[in-house]
């Protein structure tokens, strides 16, 4: 399995057993956590007009705001979110953990 991306290389990193752990909890969500079907959010996601260019991430995060009604939540500010949510109109907010 390749690891490319910033989440999954930092859990590529984890030593055998907390690796395995994390992967099979990602397996068994809890119920509370719900998925986006893509069939609704690929239209959605492709209908975004925020001026710019969004990538696969910006839009399904933007996206699913839209579809759920709710606010974009981040860890870290991420500038082409932001300034998309605040084209759509959706709240922004830099959580703190």
């Amino acid at each position: 399995m390749e690891w490319t991306g910033a989440l999954s290389s930092a859990v590529a990193l984890l030593p055998e057993g907390p690796r395995r752990r994390a992967l099979a909890a990602l397996d068994q969500l809890p119920d509370r956590i719900g998925l986006l079907d893509f069939r609704t959010v690929v239209p959605t996601m492709a209908a975004l007009d925020v001026g710019r260019q969004l990538n696969l991430l910006a839009a399904e995060a933007l996206a699913a705001a839209l579809l759920l009604d709710a606010d974009v939540l981040v860890a870290t500010d991420a500038p082409l979110i932001r300034q998309g949510a605040a084209r759509l109109g959706l709240t922004y907010r830099i959580t703190v953990t």
